[in-house]
C-alpha cells in the first residue's frame, strides 16, 4: 500500500496524509487527491492511545469512517487494549503494521466477542497483519476473541491468534466465501491445563452451525498447542483446506482423563470438502477426524504421532448421518495411535453406522517406531456395516503392530 502511495505522490506522501485528535489517540485519514490513483482505496491511519489506555472507541470511529468511503484502517505499530470488541462494518478493510500490531482485552473487557465482532450480513472486508492476544489461557473472558456470524467475503490474512481461554476465531451461521490464510493459532483454549478439567478445552479455529455455510477455506495456517480441535469445520459444503500445519503436543494424556481426545481437524457433517496437503503432527486424538462426511477428499496428507487413528471416516454425532462418497488418496499416516484406550486402532479407521462408497487408494500406513503403536493400515471397525467399499493394492500397509488391514471384508480390494 504504502509503496503505491509514494509510486503517486513521491517522497511527500507522507505529509498528505491528515490527521484528527490529540492525547489519547490520533487517526489519521488521506484526502481525497489520492483518488488519482483510482486502484487505491483511502488509508486511514490510528496511533497507539497512551500508555493502557481504551482504544475501543478510536478504532471503532475509525473502522466507521472507513465503511463511508470504502477505506483500509491501518493500526500503527503497538499495543492496543480494548474494554469492548470493535464492530466492524463491510467494505473496508482492517490492517496491521509490519513492526507489529496487536489488539488485547482491558483486563475489564467481558464483550462477546473479546475484540472484534463481525454482524450478521457484513460483507466485503480483509484484515491483514494483526497480532490477537486473549490475555492468557486464565483471562477472566471465555469468549471467543472474534466472531463473525452470516457474513460474506470476509478474509483473515497473515494474521496471529494467540493466549485465549475461549475459541480464537469462530466463523458461525451462514458463512460464504470467506476464510483465513497465512495466519498461526497458537495457544488457545487451553483453561483446562489449570484446572485439570476437560471441559475448558475449547478449539482454535471454528467454521461452523447452521445452513448456508459455502465456499469457505484455510490455506497454509499454523497450529501450535490448541485445547480442543485445532480446525473445525462443521455444517460447510465446498470447504477447502490446504497447506495447514499443525504442531498439537500438549500431554494431553497424562493430564486430564477424558473419553476422547482432540483432533487436528475434525469435518463434521460437511460436504463436498477437500482436505490437501496438510501436516498434522502429535494431535491427541484422531489426526483427520470425520463424521458424517460426504462427497469428500481426503489427499496427500502426513498424519502421524495422533493419539488415535490417523484418518477416521466415522458416523455423525446425530446418529444419522453417514459418511458416503470419500475418497482418502495419497496420504502418508505413520505412527499413530498412541492413546492406550483409543478403539480407533488403524492408521485409516472406518467406524459405525453404514458408510458407503468409500474409496482408499495410493497411502502409505506404516508404523516405522522401535515400540509400534498403530495396530493395522486399514480398520473397519466391528459392527460397522460399510458397502461398497474399494481399498486399492496401491497402497503400502506393511509394517504395522498386528497386519495391514482388519474388518475390511473379502473382494473389497481392486484388482
Amino acid at each position: 500500500m504504502f509503496s503505491r502511495l509514494k509510486q503517486v505522490f513521491g517522497d511527500t506522501w507522507r505529509r498528505r496524509l491528515r490527521c484528527l485528535g490529540a492525547g489519547m489517540g490520533v487517526i489519521c485519514f488521506t484526502p481525497a487527491q489520492l483518488a488519482v490513483a483510482s486502484d487505491l482505496p483511502p488509508v486511514i491511519e490510528v496511533r497507539v492511545p497512551d500508555g493502557n489506555a481504551d482504544a475501543a472507541a478510536l478504532i471503532q470511529e475509525a473502522v466507521d469512517r472507513a465503511a463511508s468511503s470504502h477505506a483500509t484502517v491501518k493500526l500503527q505499530a503497538g499495543r492496543y487494549f480494548l474494554a469492548r470488541s470493535v464492530v466492524i462494518p463491510g467494505g473496508m478493510g482492517l490492517a496491521g503494521d509490519a513492526n507489529g500490531t496487536t489488539l488485547a482485552p482491558l483486563g475489564t473487557n467481558a464483550s462477546n466477542p473479546v475484540l472484534l465482532h463481525f454482524p450478521v450480513g457484513t460483507s466485503r472486508v480483509s484484515v491483514k497483519h494483526l497480532l490477537f492476544d486473549g490475555g492468557g489461557i486464565d483471562f477472566t473472558n471465555a469468549n471467543p476473541l472474534v466472531i463473525a456470524t452470516a457474513a460474506s467475503d470476509i478474509v483473515f490474512d497473515g494474521v496471529t491468534v494467540r493466549n485465549s481461554r475461549g475459541v480464537g476465531l469462530l466463523l458461525q451461521g451462514g458463512m460464504r466465501d470467506s476464510g483465513v490464510q497465512h495466519s498461526r493459532f497458537i495457544n488457545l483454549g487451553n483453561h483446562w491445563k489449570t484446572t485439570l478439567n476437560k471441559a475448558d478445552r475449547i478449539q482454535g479455529l471454528i467454521f461452523c452451525c447452521g445452513e448456508s455455510n459455502v465456499n469457505n477455506f484455510a490455506t497454509d495456517n499454523y497450529f501450535q498447542d490448541i485445547g480442543l480441535d485445532a480446525l473445525q469445520i462443521g455444517d460447510q459444503t465446498r470447504f477447502y483446506a490446504a497447506g495447514n500445519v499443525f504442531e498439537l503436543a500438549n500431554r494431553h494424556f497424562q493430564l486430564v482423563p477424558a473419553p476422547d481426545y482432540p483432533a487436528g481437524i475434525l469435518a463434521l457433517h460437511s460436504a463436498e470438502v477437500v482436505l490437501v496437503n496438510n501436516v498434522i503432527h502429535d494431535a491427541a486424538g484422531n489426526g483427520i477426524d470425520a463424521p458424517g462426511l460426504q462427497n469428500s477428499c481426503i489427499s496427500n496428507n502426513v498424519v502421524s504421532g495422533c493419539g488415535g487413528c490417523g484418518i477416521g471416516l466415522f458416523l455423525g454425532y446425530d446418529g444419522q448421518r453417514q459418511s458416503k462418497g470419500v475418497t482418502v488418496v495419497g496420504n502418508t499416516v505413520t505412527d499413530n495411535v498412541h492413546w492406550p484406550l483409543s478403539s480407533f486402532i488403524g492408521g485409516i479407521t472406518i467406524a459405525g453406522g453404514t458408510p458407503s462408497d468409500l474409496r482408499i487408494a495410493g497411502n502409505t500406513v506404516t508404523d516405522t517406531q522401535a515400540e509400534k503403536t498403530q495396530a493395522y493400515g486399514i480398520q473397519v471397525r466391528e459392527k460397522t456395516q460399510v458397502t461398497r467399499l474399494i481399498i486399492d493394492r496401491d497402497n503400502h500397509l506393511a509394517g504395522n503392530r498386528l497386519g495391514e488391514t482388519i474388518g475390511t471384508g473379502e473382494g473389497s480390494h481392486s484388482p
